[in-house]
């Protein structure tokens, strides 16, 4: 059960900030208010929504461990392991590729700090989870040989392909659950224009980075692509 109903948040926050006419309450303003009360809210409700999702899945991790379950975290089975409500564990971002492998994808996407970690990176295709600050960007790309489906866990943006870097007829507004199939060849990359980080993994086939890799900024990503080039 979420804790703040929407109308909640809206009431909270509108009581912060100076009157503006109900019509115009998400309207971009001069100062950007608009959009800080429409991003203000956004993150009350999504919040709340992972809150929630977090108690639902320790109170099914506490009846797995009281019948004697194994548990699940991030890819790795414990048989008989106890877990607390709320308690938090690293990350498992260790490329398991190319043997075999599971693992809560949502969750170890949500909780991934990296601009980019490869999780499974096998003969024929690679598994990467991303994260994208606000404002920032995948940035401008193609792959001659590989092609690629990405799924947002988290937040939203555009993404925007085309057959050349400055032909990208092709935009779209994308949000959690989003899926973007991006063919062969395709220029294409995606802005982070929402609120809060965007989070997603991408599935690339063939493999397109080399096994293990990660790169914690978009910086590292392209100085290691400029060098490898």
């Amino acid at each position: 059960m979420l804790k703040r109903s929407l109308f909640a948040v809206i009431l909270a926050v509108a009581a912060a900030l100076p009157a503006v006419p109900a019509a115009a309450a998400f309207a971009d303003t001069p100062d950007g208010r608009g959009q800080a009360l429409e991003c203000q809210v956004e993150d009350g409700l999504q919040a709340d929504m992972e809150q929630t999702a977090a108690e639902q899945l320790d109170d099914e991790r506490t009846a797995g461990d009281q019948a004697g379950d194994s548990v699940q975290t991030f890819g790795k089975s414990k048989p008989g392991s106890k877990s607390k409500p709320g308690s938090k564990c690293k990350p498992d971002l260790s490329d398991h590729g190319p043997g075999p492998f599971s693992t809560d994808l949502a969750e170890l996407t949500r909780e991934n700090p990296n601009y980019r970690a490869a999780v499974w990176t096998g003969g024929l295709l690679q598994l990467t989870v991303m994260s994208i600050p606000q404002k920032g960007e995948v940035g401008l790309e193609a792959h001659g040989d590989t092609d690629q489906f990405l799924y947002v866990v988290k937040g939203s943006g555009t993404v925007m392909m085309g057959p050349a870097q400055d032909k990208l007829d092709y935009k779209r507004p994308v949000e959690r659950g989003s899926a973007i199939f991006v063919p062969k060849g395709t220029w294409h990359n995606i802005v982070n224009d929402g609120c809060g980080e965007l989070k997603l993994f991408t599935v690339y086939a063939p493999p397109h980075h080399p096994h293990g890799t990660v790169q914690k900024t978009k910086a590292q990503a392209d100085a290691e692509e400029t060098k490898n080039k």
